[in-house]
């Protein structure tokens, strides 16, 4: 189910705020000590998700994701000797805002699968973006961090037969090789 929409996403965000230097599945990254290892980072943290059945193997549900922005910050003497490092950081979630807020885009947008744009067989895994809570943690000492919240209805046809049939005949001719 968040597949698609985590791939979308990531490809839509790392396109339009170069400034991200990773964009990645949250693992924990701001619980090591010491430094991020990657400054600013983009973390997707995606939170239970009740399914309905809309039949033939598809599924639907309203998805929430938090998206965790890490970054580094200067301390000397608890006090910030690098100020603009806050404001970037400010700068970068009115970004992640301004950009992912009314996302929605089509499976084709994804290189892989190309070749479905404008055919019935190229859907939407996810509708509209919206933001539905911005929380600013000031706690975190040396690393600057925003956990941004949103929600999108998302349609899951990994257990349909058609789609899995069209993703596994994709990735043979990614791969070269042929049905037998």
């Amino acid at each position: 189910m968040y597949k698609y929409p985590y791939l979308l996403s990531k490809k839509r965000l790392a396109e339009k705020i170069p400034a991200l230097k990773d964009i990645d599945i949250y693992k924990g990254q701001d619980n090591r000590k010491g430094k991020l290892l990657v400054s600013p980072g983009l973390y997707f943290r995606f939170l239970p998700t009740e399914t309905e059945s809309l039949g033939d193997g598809i599924q639907a549900g309203v998805v929430e994701v938090e998206l965790i922005l890490l970054q580094d910050n200067l301390l000397d003497d608890d006090k910030m000797i690098d100020d603009p490092d806050t404001l970037d950081h400010l700068d970068l979630v009115d970004l992640i805002n301004k950009y992912y807020s009314g996302y929605s885009d089509f499976i084709s947008s994804l290189d892989q699968f190309a070749s479905l744009k404008d055919t019935p067989n190229d859907w939407k895994p996810m509708n509209t973006v919206d933001r539905i809570s911005v929380d600013l943690d000031t706690d975190n000492g040396s690393i600057l961090k925003t956990v941004q919240k949103f929600k999108f209805y998302c349609k899951d046809y990994s257990g349909n037969k058609t789609w899995t049939k069209i993703v596994t005949e994709i990735e043979l001719v990614i791969n070269n090789l042929t049905l037998e």
